[in-house]
């Protein structure tokens, strides 16, 4: 899955999609841990990953103007 960066402050004030889209394909990893998935995101969609929690513990990077 690629999460592109660009309106994450709507998105992440809303609370609204494609949060739960993120969330619920980093949980088909814990499930079936056998079939490996990619999450990968861009620019400011790390904020989108870190939201949901899937960058606790992790090292990532995002835009310049957001550190």
């Amino acid at each position: 899955m690629i999460v592109p960066g660009g309106n994450h402050e709507a998105v992440l004030k809303t609370k609204g999609e494609p949060l739960g889209i993120i969330k619920a394909f980093a949980e088909l990893q814990k499930k079936n841990p056998s079939r490996e998935r990619t999450l990968f995101s861009v620019c400011t969609g790390a904020f989108l990953l870190a939201q949901q929690g899937i960058l606790a513990g992790q090292c990532a990077t995002t835009h310049m103007d957001y550190m």
